[in-house]
């Protein structure tokens, strides 16, 4: 998939994470496995969806590889820049 891709697509689930608010999880510390509603009520913006800790750690993963590709491009561009 290209970078493009991939930012777009982490775009949007970063969003729905960072802009919703998670319910609060009662009882034991939350396991991989455990379902997170992400909501936001907003009257031009309205979402709710629910997210296993494993399926954030995930996006968070995901974001944490494309800002190392995103690295690896500039210090590609950067160094082609300095030495043509």
């Amino acid at each position: 998939m290209k970078l493009i891709e991939r930012i777009a697509q982490a775009e949007n689930k970063r969003h729905t994470i960072i802009h919703g608010m998670a319910s609060e999880a009662e009882g034991p510390q939350p396991t991989e496995a455990t379902r997170i509603l992400i909501a936001r009520e907003h009257s031009k913006y309205w979402f709710a969806e629910h997210f296993t800790v494993g399926q954030i750690e995930a996006i968070a993963d995901e974001i944490a590889d494309i800002n190392g590709d995103l690295l690896r491009l500039l210090m590609y561009l950067y160094g082609a820049e300095r030495h043509p």
